[in-house]
């Protein structure tokens, strides 16, 4: 059987949360410490807060293929406030640019869909935003492992354990997040000072305990950027968007079309697409597949014209979505 799974663009770190496990059940005091060390991991480490000085960062990508072949790549960013910044991401094959101006996100590349390990760069660079705690997120079973700085929590969101981390206590400082369902851990090394906060200069991505992707950070710096070096590129496309919106929600159950399904149950399928501000999916395109192009193309058409969202909101208003389907993660 198929096992299909949703990254989503507006999450960060978007993992699925249902069928996860619980932990044992803790007292309000060891909750209480647990998110106050995220907490001041979070403060510690968010750059890109709201008041935050304006900044450019400059990182050399490595992706690695499942034989351990690697491609080189490169990332920049220009930030200036959490709803004005540009982002450019080049890899072998694949460009692209993405601008963020006030209630719109302005998207220029060279293909219609990112490779899956580029659509969840963000994540791992935005680190800061899998330590916030928020109504539904909460920390719990803080414990000290190793040295006697070390520690651990679970992570959780609507009352589910999705992932774990280990923090440096003494500083305190996020070492890595282990995403138990998936077989997923990022690793953050060599912090360097930034504006009285610290920010990593190597992430690091493992899937199923190999490496995936590999950021260093070769420049960062305060910079207060000029008007023409965060306009749009002409023809791009433009999306109404929020930095935190609630995500989109599926309704009801998919039913797939006769002959909608992506080929042998084993293969690896990653599709790429925008959930409107209508609740339906455009933009849809297959990104990769290890089985049948033409199967694979007619799932893809199958989910597009099945499935029905309540869209994703910033408050009353109406904003797009991006998300990456993968079957067989």
């Amino acid at each position: 059987m198929n096992r299909l799974v949703s990254f989503s663009a507006v999450l960060m770190l978007g993992l699925s949360v249902s069928g996860l496990r619980t932990g044992p059940a803790t007292d309000k005091s060891d909750r209480a410490a647990a998110e106050e060390l995220l907490r001041q991991a979070h403060d510690l480490t968010d750059i890109r807060a709201e008041g935050s000085a304006p900044f450019r960062l400059v990182a050399r990508l490595l992706v690695y293929d499942a034989k351990g072949q690697v491609a080189e790549g490169s990332y920049a960013e220009i930030w200036k406030t959490p709803t004005s910044w540009r982002r450019e991401t080049s890899y072998p094959g694949f460009w692209e640019a993405r601008v963020a101006a006030g209630d719109t996100m302005y998207i220029s590349r060279s293909q219609s869909g990112p490779p899956l390990d580029i659509f969840e760069l963000p994540g791992l660079l935005h680190l800061s935003d899998s330590l916030e705690i928020t109504a539904e997120s909460s920390a719990r079973n803080l414990r000290e492992v190793g040295n006697p700085s070390a520690r651990s929590l679970e992570l959780t969101r609507r009352g589910k354990v999705w992932a774990e981390a280990y923090l440096n206590a003494s500083v305190p400082l996020l070492e890595r997040i282990r995403f138990h369902k998936y077989q997923y851990e990022f690793q953050f090394e060599k912090y360097k000072e930034f504006e009285h906060l610290r920010y990593p200069t190597v992430f690091t991505r493992f899937s199923h305990g190999k490496i995936s992707l590999r950021v260093e950070v070769q420049q960062l710096v305060a910079e207060t950027p000029d008007d023409s070096a965060l306009a749009p590129l002409k023809d791009a496309l433009a999306l109404p968007w929020c930095p935190n919106p609630a995500p989109a929600k599926l309704e009801g159950i998919t039913v797939l079309p006769a002959g909608a399904v992506p080929g042998n149950p084993r293969d690896r399928l990653v599709i790429y697409g925008i959930i409107g501000t209508n609740g339906r999916w455009h933009d849809m395109t297959v990104v990769s597949s290890t089985g049948d192009e033409r199967a694979a193309k007619r799932f893809a058409q199958g989910i597009q014209d099945s499935q029905r969202y309540t869209p994703a909101t910033c408050g009353n208003r109406r904003v797009a979505e991006e998300r990456v389907l993968v079957a067989n993660p």
